[in-house]
């Protein structure tokens, strides 16, 4: 996976594991739900 170039299209979805460097690169109208599975990511103060 690591250094592999991916293109996603409209309704795609994706996994990214844990602690796995990566990026992104999006085009101007792009929309995004990003869900994260990790106990303790957010804090309520």
């Amino acid at each position: 996976m690591a250094g592999k170039k991916r293109v996603y299209a409209k309704g795609d979805s994706y996994f990214i594991p844990k602690d796995v460097p990566h990026s992104a690169k999006t085009q101007k109208s792009y929309k995004d739900l990003t869900l994260f599975d990790q106990k303790g990511r957010y804090t309520i103060e």
